[in-house]
């Protein structure tokens, strides 16, 4: 499943360059975005799945 995501990334990482240089602000924001989007969501899925066991125990 991670397969068609990854091309995907790569596609947008690779138009980025090619559009609008090596060296703008549009590439970086392109690479950053691919790298830090994946440990963002687990430590979003980490926080919103932490007080679980408030919920499980009734309080």
């Amino acid at each position: 499943m991670s397969a068609p995501r990854e091309i995907t990334a790569k596609a947008a990482v690779a138009a980025a360059i090619s559009q609008f240089g090596f060296e703008s602000g549009a590439a970086l924001a392109t690479v950053i975005g691919v790298l830090t989007e994946v440990p963002v969501m687990l430590l979003v899925v980490k926080t919103v799945n932490s007080p679980r066991g408030w919920y499980e125990r009734g309080i």
